[in-house]
């Protein structure tokens, strides 16, 4: 039933599916039955198991021949012609081994089981080749796995049934039971291809690095990689000693050619289901649990144990059957673990190599290493059985020992692979993986959860569900819109398009939810499933709860046609233009949630709405709209970017489309910009990621070096002024500093546009946040990477951490040493207006006169040396709690005037500058606060009612600062972030003791 839901859902995805199992089972999965079977027993009744070395360095020569005639035509062929082509050589290859043996022609026999490896390499070529062109990334990561158990299935049906075919038909029959195969698969190879076009374009494909086209030589000699073709080599040689222990031992119980045939049959199909059950359920779980060591080690461990039972068994004078079954066993472990959890875990230790480094190691290895390791490995087998005379125990014995060996190489391999990794995150090279369910009892397991009473456990079971492309069934709607916990209840509502019920149960939903969030939920399903939806909503849009009246607008600008639009529209336009911020805010929410592009217009005043809120959520509205908004929303942008209003640099970073990318770029460079929207624009353009134009580059160069000029002007400041004990004086020289910061930071947004392959954000990251050698990693990058004009200015300021050295070396010839000349060129030229009014301030006091400042400038500055004291505010940079001290309102209070009661909205935090608070629940006083405490600061992170009550004991002074304004500085400086974290944290201490104030 889920399977089928499933190809319901994405019934072409699942249909190449189906076809590239089928394929995988007819070209893939026949082979490693009917060839193998019909090769070895010919060549050992032919040569016996003692001339399995020379088919090993046979397969040596000619295993790479065949792989290099296979790319050589890849370039001449198109994708149908060499599928087809190389399908259909092999089934003359067959058919010609068929004649061979039935003829007597010589060194058949020996030339088949050569023909077995190319066979299997060339079978994985044509079906990964063609998954690859037809899937895009994120489809191969879901369903490969589904596609790729086509190869055990076909072991296993046709393993069981071997032994029956071979009453009647010979071993050499079997070629021509892998050519009907191959004829299958050309044929799902024509319907396949005349039904699903190759993808052109990869989704997730990286750009070109530039050393995509590096010679080999300059990977190779990693030694990770080194490190890694000697894993692949030992592990390889280690499958070839256990494929010559186990037929040497076949040959010895099975000496007749259809008892040897109907035996490897057998151990086809209990191969393929240890196959099976590995792949599906054993190797995810290892792997999750046990990491990427553990899948490394599972196989080598296990042969080490089996070889050693083998060996100790033998040693013993145990009984040959014994033997047998253990070196069998033996077999069994190494084809089943080594194409199954082996595999996908050596595949992981590709990735965090550079995808042009990993794919020609990955080809590498497959055609060159591993042929070549089974060439060495067949010479070491012909000095052992010829001339030492061993056999199925002594070689066994050797597998021990490259076992041990194999597990040594893990380890190294492992501690490479914790430091490639930590290099690839560092270089964004690693691609976040997927998690994928594919197998039916993890899916049942998944949706078990969902019946689970705990909501956390539920609500991460929805959300793997809709990883998996799945919705909860009708009936699994029903149960979670029962749920205790609202919030379950919520998201299944959230979910009820997928998981559709009939037009009654949503009725009965409705009036049985009383949790409004809920109910707005479940009012958008009502309406997709209503036939008139106005009249199933209409009473909703005079419901006495503001969330019900937004959720039946939002449902019926949704799914309610024209005349839904036509019930809602008169009300929206009312809202939006209404004097109350929180109505505009609301219809703003519900066309935001609508997303109504022809509510554009509407919307477009509202961009500089003087309520942040609104103009917040405005953007958050147009954002969706992208490109299509543009155009309406023209004649606005062009008036606020022509009046310097931030909100426009907002508005055009949050539509996210080339246009507004643009438009962003050009207002960046225009010469009449002024300096403070600069700075926005060019945050703007550095969190997008932008690039400059070749027509720009010249602009950009010059923007560069002025801001180097600017921290250098910066430097100097502070190096003539020096430090000292005045508040205020240290105030500036705080604020030079951060200045000299912010220019760093500006100067790597300007290089970001000059050379966006450099990946300047990164760099960004390093510098600002690592040690030494990450910063030295940083300068060098870009010392060989900027042209000279830019070198010579931007490496002093970033090199030289002291500020007075840096000075030096950046200071123009003639730069002024005269404290009072410094002050009065801050005063004239400064920015931001803090700095300048610091500078004023200063300057002015020197002559023993009042500063000429506006009283707000001045404010401010009182108002961040008092914020300087309050331990919440400690560790922010001033350039940010400049921002908070101009957010900050002041806010008197008389003795027994109450700050803010019980039950009260709690919309803002207040500093206590100066007096005394008593904190009250229901009449008992639990808490006393003085100067530079704060209060309230729950109301920041979780909008809820206070929870208790502030009255002033004596006059007090307080800064009020919103929720609304913290927050957006909370998210542009991670130390304020922090400190309000740390607040609440000691807070919550208070509240497992005395109580708790929010």
């Amino acid at each position: 039933m889920r399977l089928a839901g499933r190809l319901a859902a994405v019934p072409v995805e699942w249909r190449l599916t189906g076809l590239l199992f089928a394929l995988s089972f007819c070209i893939s999965g026949l082979p490693r039955v009917y060839t193998q079977t019909a090769a070895h027993t010919l060549f050992i009744q032919a040569y016996g198991a003692q001339a399995m070395p020379w088919a090993y360095l046979a397969e040596a020569l000619c295993v790479p021949l065949a792989g290099y005639a296979y790319l050589r035509f890849e370039r001449v062929a198109s994708l149908r012609g060499l599928l087809l082509g190389t399908l259909a050589a092999q089934i003359v290859a067959l058919v010609l081994f068929r004649v061979g043996i039935a003829a007597g022609w010589p060194l058949v026999a020996g030339a088949s089981i050569v023909y077995f490896e190319i066979e299997f390499v060339l079978s994985s070529l044509l079906l990964w080749g063609l998954a690859n062109q037809l899937m895009t990334l994120r489809q191969g990561k879901r369903l490969f796995g589904y596609i790729s158990a086509g190869e055990p299935v076909a072991i296993i049906l046709c393993g069981v049934t071997l032994p029956l075919l071979l009453r009647g038909l010979s071993a050499a029959d079997l070629f021509l039971l892998s050519a009907a195969g191959a004829v299958l698969g050309m044929l799902l190879v024509v319907h396949i291809l005349r039904h699903h076009a190759p993808v052109e374009e990869r989704e997730d494909a990286p750009a070109a690095s530039p050393d995509a086209n590096a010679a080999p030589a300059s990977w190779w000699r990693h030694r990770y990689v080194l490190t890694l073709v000697g894993l692949v080599a030992v592990g390889q040689m280690a499958y070839f000693f256990v494929d010559s222990a186990f037929y040497l031992e076949a040959g010895r119980r099975y000496p007749d050619e259809a008892d040897m045939a109907a035996f490897l049959g057998l151990y086809s199909a209990a191969m393929g289901g240890v196959s099976l059950v590995c792949s599906v359920l054993l190797a995810s779980w290892l792997l999750r649990r046990w990491g990427v060591r553990a899948g490394l080690l599972a196989l080598p461990g296990l042969l080490a144990l089996g070889a050693l039972g083998t060996v100790a068994v033998a040693a013993a004078g145990g009984p040959a059957e014994w033997v047998f079954y253990l070196v069998v066993g033996n077999k069994i472990i190494d084809q089943a673990f080594r194409y199954t959890l082996d595999k996908t875990t050596v595949v992981t230790l590709f990735q965090p190599l550079p995808p042009g480094q990993r794919l020609r190691l990955q080809a590498g290895l497959e055609s060159a290493v591993e042929p070549l390791a089974g060439g060495v490995a067949g010479l070491l087998l012909f000095v052992m059985m010829q001339g030492l005379g061993l056999g199925a125990v002594g070689i066994t014995a050797v597998i021990a020992a490259v076992a041990c060996t194999w597990a040594g190489l893990v380890a190294v391999q492992y501690r490479g692979y914790l430091g490639a990794l930590r290099r690839a995150l560092a270089s964004r090279a690693l691609v976040p993986q997927q998690l994928v369910l594919t197998d039916a009892a993890s899916q049942a397991v998944l949706r078990s959860a969902l019946a689970s009473p705990r909501p956390a456990e539920v609500l991460y079971g929805l959300t793997l569900l809709d990883g998996l492309g799945q919705a909860p069934t009708a009936d699994e709607a029903r149960a979670l819109l029962r749920h205790p916990a609202p919030e379950v209840r919520l998201a299944a509502a959230q979910r009820l398009d997928a998981a559709r019920l009939d037009l009654d149960a949503l009725q009965q939903a409705v009036q049985a939810e009383r949790h409004p969030p809920v109910q707005a939920a479940l009012l958008a399903a009502l309406a997709a499933a209503a036939p008139d939806p106005v009249a199933a909503l209409g009473p909703w849009l005079a419901d006495a709860d503001p969330l019900l009246r937004q959720g039946a607008q939002v449902a019926l600008l949704r799914h309610g046609g024209g005349a839904g639009q036509a019930a809602v529209e008169p009300a929206l336009q009312a809202d939006l233009a209404a004097a109350d911020a929180l109505r505009r805010l609301a219809a703003v929410q519900v066309l935001g949630q609508a997303g109504a592009l022809a509510w554009a217009e509407a919307l477009a005043p509202l961009v500089t709405d003087p309520d942040p809120a609104v103009a917040s959520a405005t953007r958050q509205a147009l954002a969706p709209l992208g490109a299509a908004a543009l155009p309406v929303l023209e004649p606005r942008l062009r008036q606020a970017l022509a009046d310097a209003q931030p909100a426009a640099v907002a508005l055009l970073q949050a539509l996210a489309c080339p246009a507004a990318d643009q438009r962003l770029l050009a207002a960046l460079l225009a010469p009449a910009t002024p300096p403070a929207l600069r700075g926005l624009l060019l945050q703007a353009c550095w969190q997008r990621r932008l690039a400059g134009t070749a027509e720009q580059q010249p602009a950009l160069q010059t923007a560069a070096l002025a801001e180097v000029d600017a921290a250098a002007a910066a430097l100097q400041a502070g190096a003539v002024l020096g430090g000292e004990a005045d508040p205020l004086q240290q105030l500036l020289q705080r604020l030079l500093a951060d200045q000299v910061q912010q220019h760093r930071q500006a100067l790597f947004a300007w290089l970001a546009l000059l050379h966006p392959g450099l990946d300047l954000h990164t760099a960004w990251s390093h510098y600002r946040h690592g040690g030494p050698a990450r910063r030295a990693y940083v300068i060098e990058l870009l010392d060989n990477s900027l042209p000279a004009p830019l070198q010579r200015r931007v490496l002093p300021l970033l090199e030289l951490d002291d500020p007075a050295q840096a000075a030096r070396a950046l200071a123009p010839a003639g730069s002024t040493t005269d404290p009072t000349a410094a002050l009065a060129a801050l005063a004239r030229d400064a920015h931001p207006p803090v700095l300048r009014a610091t500078a004023v301030w200063l300057l002015a006091r020197q002559h023993g006169a009042t500063p000429e400042l506006e009283p707000e400038t001045m404010l401010t500055i009182e108002k961040m040396l008092a914020l300087r004291n309050v331990p919440l505010f400690a560790a922010v940079r001033d350039g940010e709690l400049t921002a908070v001290a101009a957010s900050a309102r002041p806010v008197a209070l008389a003795a027994g005037q109450t700050l803010f009661a019980e039950g009260d909205a709690g919309d803002a935090l207040y500093v206590l500058l100066q007096g005394a608070l008593a904190v009250s629940v229901q009449g008992r006083r639990i808490n006393t606060l003085g100067d530079h405490e704060v209060v309230g600061e729950m109301a920041v992170l979780d909008p809820q009612p206070r929870s208790a009550t502030v009255t002033a004991l004596e006059t007090s002074q307080l800064l009020r600062i919103g929720a609304a304004e913290l927050e957006a500085l909370m998210a542009a400086d991670t130390a304020l972030a922090r400190s309000v974290i740390q607040a609440l944290c000691r807070r919550l201490r208070q509240r497992d003791q005395r109580g708790a104030v929010r």
